[in-house]
């Protein structure tokens, strides 16, 4: 990663120096067209915005990669989510948050949310305290209450019993 600016070390130009001849890409979440233009007036071969779906960034590496010009590829809404609703969703949570928030009404602590979503502790006291303030709630049970109000109630779990028979 290579940052531009008085306080970064090496600039763009100094790694297209150092790089033997590499074509350099920039890959950012800043698609400021200033930055942009700094970037490919310093010699970058292309600009891609993080924005961009996986497909998009593959092609615009391989146009690079064949030499087709400069590429800079920047306006780009973000995809649709595709992988269906969940409760809290209307309500501005993210899927994540909506998924700590069910767990705490499971029962759960934070220290089993965390082993459960493989999360440090800390992550999970950060997501609780944003799904608190969109959910306007202040404490665990409030949280609880809401939670079961709003689509999070705890499903019974299926157990399967093995009983001993196997087909072949």
């Amino acid at each position: 990663m290579v940052q531009t600016g008085a306080a970064a070390g090496l600039g763009l130009r100094d790694v297209l120096r150092l790089s033997g001849g590499a074509r350099l890409v920039v890959f950012s979440w800043v698609t400021d067209p200033a930055a942009v233009q700094v970037a490919l007036d310093a010699g970058a071969s292309g600009y891609l915005a993080k924005t961009l779906t996986p497909a998009d960034a593959v092609q615009s590496l391989e146009e690079i990669h064949e030499g087709v010009g400069r590429v800079t590829r920047l306006a780009h809404s973000p995809p649709e989510r595709t992988r269906g609703d969940w409760p809290g969703r209307r309500h501005d949570l993210s899927d994540r948050e909506a998924e700590v928030l069910a767990l705490i009404a499971k029962g759960l602590s934070n220290k089993e949310i965390g082993a459960t979503v493989f999360l440090s502790v800390n992550s999970i006291k950060t997501y609780i305290r944003t799904t608190y303030r969109k959910i306007g709630v202040h404490t665990r049970s409030q949280a609880v209450r809401w939670a079961m109000e709003n689509g999070f109630a705890p499903r019974p779990s299926r157990t399967v019993v093995d009983s001993g028979r196997h087909s072949r």
